[in-house]
């Protein structure tokens, strides 16, 4: 029997129950706003475990922000009223004539991001690691105003130590400098960036803390993935590349594409960091030289979509789902992260069709043609 023969019968049998009744009050909770297959994990952990599956759920099982940062969330939309006001009044804000098979993509990203397609712009494709960091060097040292860094990942390496020389020139000048950096995914250079960055003027903040003796932490597993740079309200450069060497991971040496936009729609990308900054300093940044008017510098319509657990929903999924659907003639997708699971279902429905579905026991093999459906390319 070992230590049980020590424990109180009772106690033993408080334990049996508790088990069981976590597993059944877990059976309607854990399903509520979450997919089948995370709902059906979640259940068979705690089926198996159940105390420990409890704890761990109440840590990180529910994809929704600490209740203050949901608090701030609700008081930015009225905190930025001006802001949207005086840009959405302006003459070269416009909404562009789209294709019509392309209407409804405008609008399912303006309901999911609750931002417009804006007109008048051009934009710019990088790939090349190491011309994507001189040029935002080349961009902080044409800057008059202000300089916005908003990064997942900015480490202090030799691919970055231009980035800062730069950004210590800028703020001699008088150019106010601004960095937001995720707190777990820079944590390891944290400790040297901030007093770096500090000591130059550069006002640096660190987002998301989780530290646990903080009053206002944040959980582990949500993060700030975003990759944004802009320059004066004029110039932006986001996509996929962290302000890091290319081979800060032993063996693998990453490609990225960054995309450099004018016109109106930085400041939807302006707006963006506006509203990450509000939530981490309960600073406002809302004057004319941080949303100037804006400049018609092209012809292409772009429309930013924010995501991440600051939204109710999944905004980048649905609406990359809803692409899919949309296909006629062919899909490509370039991503380092490819895990489909059923929102993804389309793609597999898309690829079936493009090979053309065998004759099913159902359908009348001599009367029906196949259809080809979008070309997939991964």
């Amino acid at each position: 029997m070992g230590l049980l023969q020590f424990v109180p019968h009772w106690l033993v049998w408080a334990f049996i129950l508790g088990e069981w009744a976590i597993r059944l009050v877990m059976l309607a909770v854990v399903p509520f706003r979450r997919t089948p297959a995370a709902a059906k994990g979640w259940l068979l952990f705690i089926f198996f475990l159940p105390w420990i599956g409890l704890l761990l759920y109440a840590l990180i099982g529910r994809p929704t922000m600490p209740r203050w940062r949901v608090e701030q969330m609700a008081r930015l939309t009225q905190a930025m009223a001006k802001v949207r006001e005086r840009v959405l009044n302006h003459p070269n804000v416009f909404h562009p004539e789209l294709l019509p098979e392309l209407e409804w993509t405008g609008y399912l990203a303006e309901k999911l991001g609750r931002m417009p397609s804006l007109g008048g712009n051009a934009a710019e494709i990088m790939v090349d690691y190491d011309t994507i960091l001189a040029r935002l060097v080349t961009e902080i040292d044409h800057a008059r105003n202000h300089v916005h860094l908003l990064y997942f990942l900015f480490a202090v390496d030799t691919a970055t130590v231009p980035v800062i020389a730069a950004l210590g020139r800028a703020v001699e000048r008088g150019v106010a400098c601004r960095v937001l950096v995720d707190a777990l995914g820079s944590r390891s250079t944290l400790p040297i960036l901030i007093p770096k960055l500090t000591a130059l003027g550069v006002d640096t903040r660190e987002m998301l803390p989780v530290d646990l003796f903080r009053l206002k932490r944040a959980r582990l597993d949500l993060r700030n993935h975003r990759k944004i740079a802009i320059v004066d309200g004029r110039v932006a450069l986001t996509g996929s590349q962290n302000l890091v060497a290319s081979d800060f991971v032993a063996g693998i040496n990453y490609e990225e594409l960054v995309l450099r936009l004018t016109g109106p729609a930085v400041l939807e990308l302006q707006y963006i960091f506006a509203a990450d900054w509000f939530l981490e300093t309960n600073e406002v940044l809302e004057g004319e030289d941080i949303f100037p008017g804006p400049e018609i510098t092209g012809s292409i319509p772009i429309q930013a979509l924010a995501s991440g657990p600051d939204f109710p929903t999944q905004n980048n999924q649905r609406f990359i789902v809803a692409l899919i659907h949309g296909a006629r003639k062919r899909i490509k997708i370039t991503t380092p992260y490819f895990i489909p699971d059923e929102p993804m279902q389309p793609l597999q429905t898309a690829v079936a069709s493009q090979r053309g579905c065998p004759p099913g026991p159902f359908r009348n093999r001599g009367s029906t043609p196949r259809v080809a459906g979008p070309e997939i390319v991964l």
